[in-house]
């Protein structure tokens, strides 16, 4: 079964950005408070890494003499790219600004061969037959694919939005502005908006 979590070191960054900004913007007057977080401030974060993905899956591989089943184990990191935030509006007014974010993406993954093993070898005739370790060897190249593949589930890249949404709600909420968003789609044809977390 395919597990997740939060990676919570990020939310302890963001902690710590909010509240540098709130300890030197924070006491001050409404009208001297700065307009808005600036983007460059944001996209400094760059990959902002919010979900770890433990991936366990079979993988088989076949040829004219062998058939081989492997129990797959891995691990992949999911996050959004802020280096490529913008702002599609601000509102000085009412303090709430928008957020355009690429679509969060898997930023690594890894086989773990340690965790991973060969669970069952199926020899095709009953003749000496050649060719099982350049099998073995083929779909082992394929095993990483399998777990970025795997990993780029929209359930897991729905969850890593999520998560980005609430370490950027934790930055504006600290200097009083609100924020909504936008989502790059997955396709780049558009957008999704979604509403800020409370």
């Amino acid at each position: 079964m395919n597990t997740f979590k939060l990676i919570t070191p990020i939310a302890i960054l963001a902690s710590v950005f909010g509240a540098g900004f709130w300890f030197a913007y924070g006491g001050l007057p409404e009208q001297v408070r700065p307009p808005v977080p600036p983007i460059s401030r944001i996209q400094a974060m760059s990959d902002l890494a919010t979900l770890r993905v433990q991936i366990a899956d079979t993988i088989v591989g076949e040829n004219e003499h062998w058939e081989v089943r492997w129990m797959l184990h891995g691990e992949a990191v999911l996050g959004v790219d802020l280096s490529k935030a913008t702002y599609t509006s601000v509102d000085e007014k009412s303090r709430k600004a928008t957020l355009f974010l690429p679509a969060s993406h898997v930023i690594s993954s890894k086989v773990d061969h340690h965790r991973s093993a060969e669970i069952g070898v199926k020899q095709k005739s009953w003749l000496p037959s050649p060719g099982l370790k350049s099998l073995r060897d083929e779909v082992w190249q394929h095993a990483d694919d399998k777990v970025a593949r795997l990993a780029n589930h929209d359930g897991y890249l729905e969850a890593t939005k999520l998560q980005a949404e609430r370490v950027l709600n934790k930055l504006f909420r600290d200097v009083g502005w609100t924020v909504l968003y936008e989502w790059q789609t997955r396709a780049g044809a558009g957008a999704e908006q979604a509403q800020p977390e409370g």
